[in-house]
């Protein structure tokens, strides 16, 4: 196909095939981790599947490029090129999927990629252009966007993670760009040599996946992302008085059941006041408490003016401290005035609830 003959040939078809297993490996790898459900169990299905699909992309182009007819592949151009773009419609799916964890985009981004690929393969060759000039920069956006969500929520060597695996994702996007059929037949056009660039961009791809492996297989990059399932309970305190404001369990919302009144709200935040002010004393600190742990759960305190929010959770996750002072900032701003002068009145207190729904679920 192409043209490629002789060493070129036999060396392209072994980088496809390199890939292909690689990819294979990988994909069967990540499954049987989250078939283990070892730490972010969903997540490592998710890249198992993308994997596998990216293994099955590598198989599509051994035959594409190197057995398809060349005169085959010329009136097939567009349909060769929308098999092409299959991998990167299924990472902005998975994606867009993880992304609605932190914003509801309504998967805008999803359903802008797809027609995308739709229309340009009915459309003339100069719209075609045009559009998929319109998509790279639309999705280009997105894909900014949720990388730098990550690094912001990130810290330590989960940041070092995030930022490799964020140059090997752009370094596995230009390696299929390289190989694109839209791409090869305007390098064709130009007079550029097409066994050079196939070469570059698929090293590139290699290259990603041993950088992707290394990253996913220390750390699951997303596995914050199953925080829902590490979330407790959260009760509000008011500061000066040790009462408690709200009160809610996350595992009453996610069964759709009243709330069950297990522990005594009275008595939990007079607790943790009592608790907050002794160590601070024995402490001779002037920083409020932030974490108790306890084995197996911890609870994050997040302090405003007026209010304590304690947030009963699993694990300590970046994004539960995301969060937390999001609800402080939204209650100093909306019950400042209400809660300098508190009357006992836990009515007027009830908005709290929309206000930690839209934040947790």
């Amino acid at each position: 196909m192409l043209g490629f003959e002789g060493f070129t040939r036999e060396l392209l078809l072994m980088l496809d095939g390199i890939q292909f297993f690689i990819t294979l490996e990988l994909g069967v790898l990540f499954l049987v981790r989250g078939r283990k459900k070892k730490k972010g169990g969903q997540v490592n299905y998710g890249w198992g599947v993308v994997f596998l699909c990216f293994g099955c992309i590598a198989l599509a182009n051994i035959y594409l490029y190197f057995y398809m007819p060349e005169e085959l592949w010329y009136a097939n151009l567009k349909f060769n090129s929308l098999i092409g773009s299959i991998p990167g419609l299924i990472i902005i799916v998975i994606m867009e999927k993880l992304y609605q964890k932190y914003y509801k985009t309504r998967f805008f981004f999803t359903i802008f990629a797809v027609s995308m690929s739709i229309i340009t393969f009915f459309t003339d060759e100069a719209l075609t252009s045009f559009l998929g000039n319109l998509s790279l920069i639309v999705l280009g956006i997105f894909v900014v966007l949720f990388y730098t969500k990550l690094i912001r929520l990130s810290e330590g060597s989960m940041r070092r993670n995030v930022l490799l695996f964020t140059i090997s994702f752009f370094l596995f996007m230009f390696g299929t760009l390289a190989i694109n059929p839209t791409i090869i037949e305007t390098q064709l056009e130009v007079g550029i040599n097409v066994e050079i660039s196939g070469f570059i961009g698929r090293v590139s791809q290699i290259v990603a996946l041993f950088i992707m492996a290394e990253v996913l297989l220390e750390e699951p990059v997303f596995y914050e992302l199953e925080w829902p399932d590490k979330l407790i309970q959260l009760i509000i305190i008011h500061k000066q008085i040790g009462v408690h404001l709200f009160h809610i369990k996350f595992q009453d919302i996610k069964f759709r059941e009243e709330p069950k009144r297990e522990i005594q709200e009275s008595l939990f935040a007079g607790g943790m006041m009592g608790i907050s002010a002794m160590l601070k004393e024995i402490s001779q600190s002037s920083k409020e408490l932030q974490v108790i742990d306890h084995g197996d759960q911890k609870i994050l305190l997040e302090h405003g003016e007026f209010v304590t929010i304690a947030l009963n959770v699993l694990e300590e996750l970046k994004i539960f401290w995301d969060k937390l002072r999001k609800i402080r900032e939204t209650i100093d701003y909306y019950f400042g005035g209400l809660l300098k002068n508190f009357d006992g009145n836990l009515e007027i207190f009830k908005p709290l609830k929309s206000i930690i729904l839209k934040e947790f679920t």
